[in-house]
């Protein structure tokens, strides 16, 4: 038992990703990221599935497979970008700035799994994820306030700041973003909410609405799929 443990956890901590990160707010929120990692069989519907792999330090492959939602088939494309190249931010990014890299999953308080046709997130597990840092990050219209998501009994929130400390004693206002572990279907994409820390039960969605709107259009850079 304690070798499967430790190789367990080699394993995990040896995974790398493919990660993709916003520079400016979106819809006024901070800026997050996507990480995917590498060797991983991402569902994104019933009919479309795919896997990232890691090419050299600075190119990656994805073969996106149609007809199946579990990378399985001779119905595929693979293609090989260079995350250097402007043309692949412009690719992957679909209108976004963005920086794209390759290496460990970086330190987040929360995270969103995206799918389509999939009402009840039965499949966020191996879905496309989108993360929120532990960082005091600028936000707002205009990138004028700094932000920084917490969790809090079960809840994440999103405090707003006049700086880049983000010290609570400072903290302009706190909102309730959404309940750790909820799942909504906004048109045919589903997404489910979590937190580092757990869930709790469905008393309140939060500011579901902004946020879902924030991972929508981030789960929309994912479109040259289909």
């Amino acid at each position: 038992m304690k070798v499967l443990c430790f190789a367990l956890f080699i394993s995990v901590a040896m995974s790398e990703y493919f990660i993709m990160t916003t520079d400016s707010a979106v819809y006024g929120m901070p800026p997050a990221f996507t990480a995917i990692e590498f060797g991983k069989c991402n569902y994104i519907s019933s009919q479309i599935s795919s896997i990232y792999r890691n090419v050299s330090e600075t190119k990656i492959s994805i073969t996106t497979y149609s007809e199946t939602s579990s990378c399985e088939g001779d119905n595929s494309i693979t293609t090989v970008y260079d995350i250097t190249e402007e043309s692949t931010k412009e690719r992957l990014c679909t209108g976004m700035s963005c920086t794209l890299k390759i290496g460990d999953l970086p330190e987040y308080v929360a995270y969103t799994a995206s799918t389509i046709d999939d009402g009840n997130c039965l499949h966020s597990d191996d879905a496309v994820k989108s993360y929120f840092s532990t960082d005091c990050l600028a936000c707002g219209t205009n990138n004028e306030e700094y932000c920084k998501f917490d969790e809090e009994d079960g809840y994440l929130w999103l405090g707003v700041y006049p700086n880049n400390k983000c010290e609570k004693s400072e903290r302009s206002r706190n909102q309730q973003m959404y309940r750790c572990g909820a799942c909504q279907v906004s048109g045919t994409t589903s997404v489910k909410y979590f937190c580092t820390k757990g869930t709790t039960p469905p008393e309140s969605a939060g500011h579901l609405s902004t946020i879902s709107a924030m991972v929508i259009a981030l789960f929309g850079i994912f479109a040259f799929f289909f």
